[in-house]
């Protein structure tokens, strides 16, 4: 039963650690499968997490299967566990106008 308590203090302190990065949610639109290629290849390249939402569906953004299986016909919440801004620029392609 010791174990179980440190795995479980563990899994807190690691979340913990994850939540410290600045969150930023942009509304992305990936309208065609080469598309979700393109923007899996260019979140693949950053080191921080990237999820991709519609409802109470989220996959992890730098899947590619994760990526097709959601309605590619509809924007897409995009959130983003990384501190380096510099994502911000290579996905504005991607990025949903006025919203």
């Amino acid at each position: 039963m010791n174990n179980r308590w440190k795995i479980v203090e563990y899994y807190i302190y690691t979340r913990t650690k994850q939540e410290d990065f600045v969150l930023k949610q942009v509304e992305v639109l990936i309208d065609a499968p080469e598309k979700a290629k393109k923007l899996c290849h260019i979140l693949s390249g950053h080191k921080g997490a990237f999820d991709l939402a519609k409802g109470r569906y989220i996959v992890d953004g730098k899947s590619i299967i994760g990526v097709c299986t959601m309605d590619l016909s509809k924007p897409l919440t995009l959130t983003i566990h990384e501190e380096d801004d510099t994502v911000m620029e290579e996905i504005r392609e991607f990025v949903v106008k006025g919203r």
